[in-house]
């Protein structure tokens, strides 16, 4: 069994998020850990090569 259900089920459970399929809910996830520290980062993934990646937004709570 994993140490953190619910933080598991919170990243990867069946919830649909139309703009993105692999979006977090960090409200959800904050909620559930309320001391746990999150930096959420955007990545520009439109180029092929990893290398070629670049982070264009951090949020942290």
């Amino acid at each position: 069994m994993a140490p953190f259900p619910e933080l598991t089920q919170a990243l990867l459970g069946p919830k649909t998020y139309p703009d993105s399929p692999s979006r977090v809910n960090l409200n959800d996830l904050k909620s559930l850990y309320p001391n746990l520290d999150i930096a959420h980062l955007t990545v520009d993934t439109s180029q092929d090569l990893p290398e070629q990646w670049y982070i264009i937004g951090v949020e942290k709570r």
